[in-house]
Parts: structure tokens; C-alpha cells; sequence
């Protein structure tokens, strides 16, 4: 039965196969059998350990404890952070330190029967950073298009391409789902500024498949998100990906968001062009609608039937900022994953105020 946030247990370290029909069967049949607490530890460090193996964390940084990273003051952690490396790849100045107290209150609202949740939340300024299997691969859905969108900026600054080249639409590129290119005819012309900005604003499939053929394909985008550190994000199909074969994590989104918020990745125009999107993109019902009166969000969102997510940069309304990124796998279309995100929103903006 599911429990509030409030009155779930802080730590949630059962596999997830547990709580599925069929590990709920073989719990039973252990129950019944005479050895139960030998059979038991050894059902869940099975399990526990093929989680583990199927999905898990990349060695990017050092672990927390015992690593020199500081602790903010707070409530003890549920378990150690592991974090993406060093402070330049969240665009940072100055040593991250693991906001313990931010990261308890997210794992208490990540812990939810049905749902997998990741969480990561960077305030570049002053490194203070929280994760909550922020590492973890996640279905992408409409979130793989802020990567692109940053690739294409990328090369934007460096010469390569032109945003006001126009790109003719072929029968190919035509996507169901978000958008609204994909009703008009094949011929149709557009600039690659306009293409970019539908992707974002409006999460146009139609245009997302357009800009990915003019940047080469998936695999110079795959090569280009290595290069940037992206450990977790790989493009492995067109729009629209219903079956969630487009990965990213919380921790790749942030670290991408951080170091354009803070100017280390992108021209200052090409900044402004990719955040003047995003804050007019078209679904602010998740991390925008957890935050406080005068708050901005900058955000973009992914929402296919098996996951939802959402990753943005806030502005406070006193100037300070801070970078989430939360995903949750879901039962098909399950309007719980919403509300948590909404209410992890809530915390770190609490906590981040």
C-alpha cells in the first residue's frame, strides 16, 4: 500500500524486483520455508547485487566519505554520494560540498513503491550538490533534446554550422507525437535557429529528427556527449522514443545545465538563445510548479508512458541559482511520478532559498 512521503521509511534499499508479483511469490514460498533468515539474506544480497550489476553507477568521482568532500551541515545521509567527477564538470569554482541535510529529505521522497526515482541538484556557486541515483540510467524521452540542443550551439560557436541556414523537411523526418511539423508537406523550409527553438519550446519531434540529421546522426552526437563527459546520455533512436531507448541520468543533465548556467560551456549569446527557450518552453507543471513566488525556471521536460522527467535551472528571486534534474520510471502514465517530482522540487527550493 502506498504511504505518503512523509511517513515513508528515509532508506529504500529493497530490490525492486521485491515488490513485483513475482518477488512477492517467492517471498512467500521463502516464508514458508524452515531456514527463513539464512534464505531471506540471501534473496535480498542476490538481488541486491543483480541491481547492482544491471545498472550501475559509473566511477566518475570519488566517493564522498573519505574523499575530502565536505559535508553541509544536517541530517545524517541515507548512503554515500558518488559525484560526476570534479568541480569543472559542474562549472564550479570552488570544491563541491555534499549538502547532507538537501540529500536526506530527497531520498525520503524518492522512496516510493513502483516508481524509480533519480535526483541530482547542483548549485554551481557554491558547490553544494545532492543525489539521490542521480547517476543511474534513465529513460530520456524529451530530455535528450537539451544535449542536442547544446551540441548544435557548440558547433554554432565554433563555425561549423550557421543557425540561419534553412533545412528543407523530408518525408523521413516526420514524427508523431509533440509538435507540430509533422502536418505539414515534405519540402517545407525552415532555419536551423527556428528548427532549434521548436525542439525545445514546443518538444516538435519533426524538428528534433531534422537537427539530428544535420548534426550527422546519432553517432557523432554519442561521440560529442562522451566528449562533454555525458557518461549516461546516449541517442539510439529518432523521435519519438515511446520505448525509452534514449538514455540520460539526473547527474548528466545538471552537469550540462551547471556549466551552461555559469558560462563555461557556450558563447554568452549562444547561453542566451538556449535559456530563452527553455524558459518559454511549454510544460511547467513539474520542477517549475514546486517553487515559490518570484521564482524562474528554465526547463525542459520528457514524458513518455513508462517515465517522466524534467531538468531546469532556477533563479531565485534574489539572484542565487541552482541546477535539478529529476526522472522517475513509471507505471504506464502514472500521475504519481508528477507529484513527486513537484514535491522534490519543493525541497531543494526550501532548502536552497
Amino acid at each position: 500500500m502506498w504511504r505518503p512521503p512523509s511517513l515513508t521509511p528515509p532508506t529504500c534499499h529493497a530490490p525492486a524486483a521485491f515488490f513485483s508479483r513475482r518477488g512477492r511469490i517467492a517471498a512467500r514460498r521463502i516464508l514458508a520455508g524452515p531456514a527463513l533468515g539464512l534464505l531471506l539474506a540471501a534473496s535480498f544480497a542476490l538481488g541486491a547485487g543483480l541491481a547492482a550489476l544491471e545498472d550501475s553507477p559509473p566511477l566518475l568521482g570519488r566517493m564522498a566519505r573519505g574523499s575530502g568532500l565536505r559535508e553541509l551541515p544536517g541530517a545524517a545521509p541515507s548512503g554515500p554520494t558518488s559525484l560526476l567527477g570534479s568541480p569543472a564538470a559542474f562549472g564550479c569554482r570552488v570544491p563541491l560540498r555534499r549538502d547532507a541535510a538537501l540529500e536526506h529529505s530527497l531520498s525520503q521522497l524518492a522512496c516510493q513503491p513502483a516508481l524509480r526515482v533519480g535526483v541530482f541538484v547542483c548549485d554551481p556557486l557554491s558547490g553544494r550538490v545532492a543525489s539521490v541515483d542521480g547517476e543511474r540510467s534513465f529513460p530520456a524521452a524529451s530530455t535528450i533534446k537539451v544535449p542536442i540542443a547544446v551540441e548544435l550551439l557548440r558547433r554554432a560557436d565554433r563555425g561549423e554550422i550557421q543557425l540561419e541556414e534553412k533545412l528543407a523537411l523530408r518525408a523521413e523526418h516526420i514524427a508523431s507525437g509533440s509538435g507540430s511539423l509533422q502536418y505539414l508537406p515534405p519540402g517545407t523550409v525552415f532555419t536551423i535557429r527556428r528548427l532549434a527553438e521548436l525542439m525545445i519550446r514546443r518538444s516538435d519531434n519533426t524538428a528534433t529528427n531534422m537537427i539530428i540529421a544535420r548534426l550527422g546522426g546519432a553517432d557523432p552526437l554519442n561521440r560529442s556527449f562522451l566528449d562533454l563527459g555525458l557518461r549516461r546520455t546516449r541517442l539510439r533512436r529518432l523521435l519519438p522514443d515511446m520505448e525509452g531507448r534514449n538514455r540520460t541520468s539526473p547527474g548528466d543533465l545538471v552537469s550540462l545545465l551547471s556549466r551552461v548556467s555559469t558560462g563555461s560551456l557556450l558563447s554568452p549569446g549562444s547561453r542566451e538563445i538556449l535559456l530563452g527557450w527553455m524558459r518559454r518552453s511549454r510544460v511547467k507543471s513539474l520542477l517549475p510548479a514546486g517553487l515559490g513566488s518570484g521564482a524562474l525556471c528554465y526547463n525542459k521536460t520528457g514524458d513518455i508512458p513508462g517515465a517522466l522527467g524534467d531538468a531546469g535551472l532556477v533563479v531565485l528571486p534574489g539572484g542565487r541559482r541552482y541546477v535539478a534534474a529529476v526522472q522517475v520510471e513509471r507505471p504506464r502514465n502514472s500521475t504519481r511520478a508528477g507529484a513527486v517530482i513537484r514535491q522534490i522540487s519543493r525541497a531543494a527550493y526550501v532548502r536552497l532559498l
